[in-house]
Order: C-alpha cells, then sequence, then structure tokens
C-alpha cells in the first residue's frame, strides 16, 4: 500500500524551525511554490541548478565576461550565440560560459526578465519587473 506523507512530522519540523529562527530574530513565513509567478518558478529552478556548480573561468575575465552579458541584455543577440562567441574569444568550455551566465542571472549581476521563459536559445529580455519588488511583501517585517 502506498506511503503517505507524514503531514504531523511535516507540521512539526516547520514549528520547529520557525522556533529556532525565531529565537535568532530570523523571522519565517510559509509560503508555497505556487504563490509564485509560474514563469519566475520555472526560470528559478533553472538557474538554481547551476549557481553552485564549479566553472573553469579565470577569476581575472569574470568581470569583463559579465559586462558582456550586461551589454546583451535587451539586445538581438541569442544568449546561446553570445556564449558560443565569448567562449571563442577566452579559449573557454561552452557549457562553463552558460553555467556562468545562469550564475550571474542567479546573483543578479545580469538582470534579465525573469517573468518571462529564460531560454538558451532566444535573447536575453530586458528586467520589465524586479521579483524582489514584487514579492517585497514577504521580506518586510511585521
Amino acid at each position: 500500500r502506498p506511503r503517505t506523507p507524514n503531514c504531523r512530522g511535516t507540521i512539526n519540523r516547520q514549528a520547529l524551525e520557525t522556533t529556532y529562527y525565531n529565537d535568532s530574530g530570523i523571522q519565517t513565513r510559509e509560503i508555497a511554490g505556487v504563490q509564485l509567478d509560474f514563469e519566475l518558478r520555472n526560470n528559478l529552478l533553472e538557474l538554481f541548478g547551476a549557481h553552485a556548480d564549479t566553472v573553469q573561468i579565470p577569476a581575472d575575465v569574470h568581470v569583463e565576461i559579465t559586462q558582456l552579458f550586461v551589454q546583451s541584455v535587451g539586445s538581438r543577440i541569442c544568449a546561446n550565440q553570445l556564449c558560443r562567441e565569448i567562449a571563442a574569444r577566452y579559449q573557454l568550455d561552452i557549457e562553463d560560459v552558460v553555467k556562468f551566465l545562469k550564475q550571474c542571472i542567479w546573483t543578479r549581476k545580469v538582470r534579465i526578465d525573469l517573468f518571462n521563459t529564460f531560454l538558451i536559445d532566444r535573447p536575453l529580455r530586458r528586467e520589465v519587473r524586479d521579483p524582489l519588488e514584487v514579492y517585497a511583501d514577504w521580506f518586510a517585517r511585521n
């Protein structure tokens, strides 16, 4: 017979976490994924997958490459084409450049429209709405 999720265990864990965080002065909120915009949620999942990956890109060119990404936002060049050009120019692995682009978006060094689907074979769209502003009430102190 299939096992059902242990709801009581989940509730107890959340209560315990809330208590620990509150004791440390950290406010918590119960938020479900469905409360986030669908496209934003999908984009964040895609970006999160690369955020901690190691990339073989020399640190001394990080700023320069990041600036190339920033300059391309809103242009007609597709992200994958830009990544290929950067990989060729700096003699880097294309997968590392793509991961680095995703990391730059994740860390908000490159700001794109996260409320529309991020696709590597499309141009990077300019940010229209800042997700942190859209959901600012989630981060407000009570």
